[in-house]
């Protein structure tokens, strides 16, 4: 398995446009960089790999192909082929599929599966880890609804003269401030 960590933005990216549903994104060669785009017509990277390392060498094979993206219970991110399913049924909307696109033979794929054939790993062995460890997408949601409940209990009661409530009121500016340190850094 190749892990590769990418910047928290371009994880953040790629993240918030795939977690709620499996989706596709468009493989590309940009200068000396593989990016990934929302479709085979945009340059806008949502994220990209050098070509010199290995998980760019291995992408360099699916270029102007479509991905699917997946996301584990880590929140690691797993790209991998759609163009041809294991029954060679066409279901992509790969570039590579449409030049040639032969309805018997398939033949525009298969210059594709010998080369990627060839290689020692493939799409499937490329994991983009989360560059924030122990970080939760739920939990960040949690920490922001937090965050604003101790906001709005402090506007409550900031006009209230009892002492007690002045120290708690306090001590709820405090852990606010907490919370919105950690919700900042981890947000997505």
């Amino acid at each position: 398995m190749i892990e590769v960590k990418l910047s928290i933005e371009e994880y953040n990216r790629l993240f918030m446009l795939y977690s709620d549903k499996e989706n596709t994104l468009f493989c590309k060669i940009q200068n000396d960089h593989i990016i990934f785009a929302c479709d085979r017509y945009s340059n806008d990277a949502i994220a990209s790999i050098s070509l010199n390392t290995p998980e760019g060498e291995i992408l360099s094979n699916y270029t102007e192909c479509q991905l699917r993206v997946s996301i584990n219970h880590n929140e690691d991110i797993f790209v991998y082929e759609t163009c041809m399913n294991p029954d060679d049924q066409y279901i992509g909307h790969c570039f590579h599929c449409y030049v040639n696109y032969c309805e018997s033979s398939y033949s525009c794929r298969k210059d594709i599966y010998a080369k990627i054939k060839k290689l020692d790993k493939n799409i499937n062995d490329i994991k983009f880890i989360n560059p924030i460890p122990n970080r939760d997408y739920d939990f960040v949601k949690e920490l922001y609804r937090y965050e604003r409940v101790i906001e709005g209990l402090q506007e409550d009661f900031s006009d209230n003269a009892d002492g007690d409530v002045k120290e708690i009121c306090e001590t709820a500016h405090l852990l606010q401030n907490q919370i919105k340190e950690l919700y900042d850094k981890w947000k997505y």
